[in-house]
């Protein structure tokens, strides 16, 4: 496959920019004092090391990389939003990159896990990205019969998570 360059939306698709992806844990904000970016980081759930990634687009993310999406984010999901590496809580992406440029995810916020949104596929995009299991900061998030392609662009002015909807404006939430 090769990248997908010139996105345009169709007639019926929607184009968003959702903002800033910000990374230094002090502004997501994460409890984390080694390194300038919350990349790749153990955290313990339930007997089990989840590698998390932590980072901000409009509200702090927690991102983990699973081959079982289902029972991880059932287990990770609820443990995570609330651990006390996130003072402020999180949403937790559970995601599995199935392609050069396609990226399975779920999303669990606000103590219940959701369909569709956005912000989670945006965090799962740009985990993905920042830990190299994608080439290009670009892909199709599919999420449970939703489907989103996502382009991460980076001005000098900072980094900005674009997003073109393969789905109704009905099926995707914020």
């Amino acid at each position: 496959m090769n990248r997908i360059d010139n996105y345009v939306p169709l007639s019926g698709e929607t184009s968003v920019n959702l903002g800033r992806v910000v990374l230094p844990p002090v502004l997501i904000p994460a409890l984390h004092a080694s390194s300038p970016a919350f990349i790749c980081e153990p955290v313990a759930i339930g007997g089990k090391i989840f590698e998390v990634t932590a980072l901000r687009l409009s509200r702090p993310h927690a991102v983990i990389f699973s081959v079982n999406l289902g029972d991880d984010i059932s287990a990770a999901g609820p443990v995570l939003e609330r651990h006390p590496v996130f003072p402020e809580g999180a949403d937790v992406v559970c995601a599995r990159v199935t392609g050069e440029s396609r990226i399975a995810a779920r999303v669990w916020k606000q103590g219940r896990e959701v369909y569709g949104s956005l912000e989670g596929a945006g965090a799962a995009l740009a985990a993905a990205s920042l830990t190299g299991r994608i080439p290009y900061p670009e892909a199709y998030v599919d999420m449970q019969g939703v489907s989103v392609f996502l382009k991460w662009e980076r001005f000098k002015s900072g980094n900005m998570l674009c997003v073109h909807s393969h789905g109704s404006d009905n099926d995707i939430a914020g």
